[in-house]
């Protein structure tokens, strides 16, 4: 978790390389990319991850245009509990367990919670 601050920007390196690669008209992922339509998504600290490159005021990547977190939460880094504009209109789903032992629920309620664009929440139960 030491390096959270700096996990947004890699995921921007990573579109950036992609979106590199996609014109490249050597690559063999030539034109098999739309760098137009980006959705990123994980799963406890990579949930964290897509949390803060979708939406924290901090970091957040403008070309992400849905987000999907599993068991994630909102972390600080920086900017508190503000959000990007970009994120007024960025759809999210959370799924997340309420009997999480590790990440807790009412982390992900709440992160949820703080999003202003179309955000569906689901609860796996036990």
């Amino acid at each position: 978790y030491g390096d959270l601050n700096e996990q947004p920007s890699d995921v921007s390196f990573l579109i950036d390389s992609i979106d590199a690669l996609a014109t490249d008209k050597d690559s063999p992922l030539n034109g098999l990319v739309d760098i137009g339509h980006i959705g990123i998504g994980g799963q406890s600290f990579g949930a964290i991850t897509a949390v803060a490159t979708g939406f924290n005021a901090c970091c957040a990547d403008d070309r992400i245009d849905a987000v999907t977190v599993f068991a994630g939460i909102w972390m600080d880094l920086g900017s508190g509990n503000e959000t990007a504009r970009s994120g007024d209109d960025l759809p999210a789903l959370f799924v997340h367990g309420d009997d999480d032992e590790v990440l807790p629920y009412e982390g992900g309620r709440a992160a949820a919670d703080l999003l202003k664009g179309p955000t569906t929440f689901a609860t796996i139960v036990g």
